[in-house]
């Protein structure tokens, strides 16, 4: 299981916390390196010692044929044996710590940090809460499983990694959220069950209004044109959905399908086991912060 931060504190000492655990999961993160290594280094000499031992079953018998003593058949055959065992010890050694399953994503902690130090100057020192996971969204529980029309099932894993829910200084409560959704379609063909899987990323920002400064008039008719044109608020991001009451404003956002599978490839020729990396989060921190600002802006 992935690193888990769960905390309530002042934003300061939320920010304080985190980098600690920030910097626990990086010592994890350069210990899971070197294990590796040492695996790679382990696999290399086992190869090796195969391959010494496989040339060894042809070499001594090729030597008996020149040199006829009994000796050193035996003693070739103990150091091909010898070879042909400790090259498989050094196999079966490298392979036992493998893990075959998706890494945790260590790097929305940074992510994390970027949003409180961009809040922390508007934030009011009272109680915050903040959690953050590094899961993979493979891991999350199945949050929704149907029959598809045609045969086939419909799979959605949803994987909720981080939330912060703070007090602004003028009493308003901003709750900054962020997900991955993942969707497996299966469908049966004659050559067999043919899988496709769908991922995006969702941002979500909610703003509760204080008592004494309820939330403008003109808030929810924006909000709610923004949402039915689908608007894009940036080059990566557009609203998914947004509505408003005159305590309350809340606006999702999705990243853009481009700039994600531009992201994903990307960390895929950087990364060593590519394959893994579009259950990654590639939603950036100052994307993080632009729902609250866009609703300041909208209250403004």
């Amino acid at each position: 299981m992935g690193a888990r931060f769960e905390q309530i504190a002042t934003p300061a000492a939320l920010l304080e916390g985190l980098s600690a655990e920030q910097e626990t999961v990086r010592r994890r993160e350069e210990a899971r390196a070197l294990e590796a290594g040492q695996s790679a280094a382990r696999r290399k000499r086992g190869f090796v010692w195969l391959g010494v031992g496989f040339v060894g079953m042809f070499l001594v018998p090729a030597l008996l044929k020149v040199i006829d003593i009994e000796a050193i058949g035996g003693v070739g055959a103990l150091l091909v044996i010898g070879a042909l065992g400790y090259g498989v010890y050094q196999l079966f050694e490298a392979g036992t710590g493998v893990r075959f399953e998706p890494p945790d994503d260590p790097a929305r902690f940074a992510l994390a940090r970027a949003v409180l130090e961009a809040l922390l100057p508007d934030l009011a020192p009272v109680e915050a809460t903040l959690w953050v996971v590094t899961d993979a969204v493979a891991r999350a529980p199945v949050a929704e499983r149907r029959r598809r029309e045609g045969g086939g099932w419909l799979e959605v894993r949803t994987l909720e990694w981080f939330q912060l829910e703070a007090q602004a200084g003028d009493g308003s409560r901003w709750t900054i959220g962020a997900r991955i959704v993942r969707r497996e379609k299966s469908k049966p063909s004659r050559r067999g069950t043919k899988t496709r899987v769908f991922r995006e990323e969702r941002v979500r920002v909610a703003l509760a209004a204080s008592a004494k400064q309820p939330l403008p008039e003109g808030t929810a008719v924006k909000l709610a044109r923004l949402a039915e044109q689908k608007r894009a608020v940036s080059s990566s991001l557009r609203v998914a959905r947004a509505r408003a009451t005159n305590r309350r404003a809340e606006v999702e956002l999705v990243l853009d399908e481009g700039a994600r599978s531009g992201r994903v490839e990307a960390a895929r020729r950087a990364a060593s086991f590519g394959f893994f990396a579009a259950d990654a989060v590639f939603v950036t921190g100052p994307e993080l912060v632009l729902g609250a600002a866009l609703l300041g802006r909208l209250r403004g």
